[in-house]
């Protein structure tokens, strides 16, 4: 009827593959083809389909746009934060990841764009919002990324009623 919406995946790590719809009745149908990370022209082809007959619609093209990011996360001593929560986000999908021991982070096959990206770790600042550009076929290497501790130590005495340090006094934090 014209209104029907058919989708048909298929791999495109192994090459050049056919693929086919059976059993479609006869009328003008628009193919789009997509695939996360990858161009694709043209944008839409036109099939008609004809009784009995098969239609050709060969002539998609597909072309990588994808890079790889990565960076350490140290702290304002300069050693690496192991276990920080990297988020990249701004793109059509959402990225995670968490630190090593050595402080490095990564994010492979990553659609070429525009994207925000935030590291968090208990006992450090946040940093938010920082601005990175995947571009296609790079591997895109940030600059070392600080968090300042945000952590302090409460530090005191307790006496007596003679000025004498009292012993077995319990000090609660609430």
């Amino acid at each position: 009827d014209g209104n029907a919406k058919y989708t048909y995946e298929l791999d495109l790590t192994k090459g050049k593959i056919p693929f086919a719809m059976n059993s479609m009745e006869a009328g003008t149908y628009e193919l789009k083809a997509s695939a996360y990370g990858s161009i694709i022209t043209p944008e839409t082809m036109e099939a008609v389909v004809k009784t009995g007959q098969t239609t050709d619609v060969t002539g998609f093209s597909v072309e990588n746009n994808m890079g790889n990011l990565q960076g350490i996360v140290k702290d304002d001593k300069g050693n690496p934060v192991e276990g920080a929560e990297v988020t990249l986000s701004g793109g059509s999908r959402n990225f995670a990841a968490s630190t090593g021991s050595d402080g490095s982070y990564a994010f492979t096959n990553v659609e070429a764009g525009n994207y925000k990206i935030s590291f968090v770790k208990t006992g450090y600042a946040s940093v938010n919002d920082v601005a990175v550009t995947v571009e296609t076929g790079k591997n895109i290497t940030m600059d070392d990324q600080i968090l300042q501790m945000n952590t302090g130590t409460i530090y005191g005495k307790v006496y007596d009623a003679s000025g004498n340090p009292a012993a077995g006094v319990t000090v609660a934090l609430r």
